[in-house]
């Protein structure tokens, strides 16, 4: 019965890996051609569009799309986008989910990737998965 029970929580682990793997991946995979963040600052460009509402603000602050609370590496390209105060405010810690406070239909970019994302994983699972594998 030990057997059974350590197999399946290997199972368990296992497949907990294969959601953060395969939703990391999507994320790295996803265009880099998109106006992107090279760090932490404050766009001052008055073009700048919110990744996720789609307007252009005079001042977009940084987007960890994966939250550096659940493990997201805080400096990496493909973990950044530009976000505007409402936007990143509404969306606080949640993973996978894209805010939608606007009731026009333009929205950014990331709102628009995130409506064929694979399925996403949990705080846990994105911790493990950056405890165990190179970001």
């Amino acid at each position: 019965m030990k057997l059974i029970a350590e197999n399946w929580k290997k199972f368990i682990n296992e497949s907990d890996t294969a959601i953060a793997v395969t939703w990391v991946e999507w994320l790295k995979g996803l265009s880099q051609d998109m106006a992107r963040p090279l760090g932490w600052r404050i766009s001052q460009d008055k073009g700048t569009i919110c990744c996720w509402c789609g307007i252009k603000v005079f001042a977009a602050g940084v987007e960890h799309i994966i939250p550096r609370g659940s493990g997201g590496p805080p400096r990496k390209r493909w973990n950044l986008a530009w976000a505007c105060n409402p936007c990143n405010q509404k969306r606080g810690s949640n993973i996978g989910s894209a805010p939608s406070w606007r009731e026009e239909e333009s929205y950014g970019w990331l709102y628009r990737e995130f409506q064929n994302a694979p399925p996403v994983p949990t705080k846990e699972q994105l911790m493990e998965y950056f405890r165990t594998h190179e970001a």
